[in-house]
């Protein structure tokens, strides 16, 4: 009789060190939740920035076109604002390449 009493009593610890994990795997899910959410923002963030720079770097400086300037259906980038125009550079081609 005395070992049941040992028994229940381990087995009420163990429930409760059992309650005191799954809160504390709740909390930490949260966090690492939260933590991944900034680092995806940083992340995309910083990777637009650098996607800009390079279109900057190989296209040229952008250029915002006017949609007053444009024709009724010019100039109407996504969502109605007007597009980044980036000027091309001068390209050669060599007829070779284009057949």
């Amino acid at each position: 009789m005395a070992s049941e009493g040992v028994t229940i009593r381990l087995q009420k610890d163990m429930a409760q060190l059992q309650q005191e994990m799954a809160q504390l795997q709740a909390d930490l899910d949260a966090k690492m939740d939260a933590r991944f959410k900034d680092f995806h923002e940083e992340f995309k963030v910083d990777m637009q920035s650098q996607l800009y720079s390079l279109l900057e770097q190989f296209l040229g400086q952008p250029q915002a076109t006017s949609a007053t300037s444009s024709g009724p259906n010019k100039g109407k980038g996504i969502l109605g604002e007007p597009p980044l125009a980036f000027p091309l550079r001068s390209l050669s081609f060599s007829r070779h390449s284009q057949i």
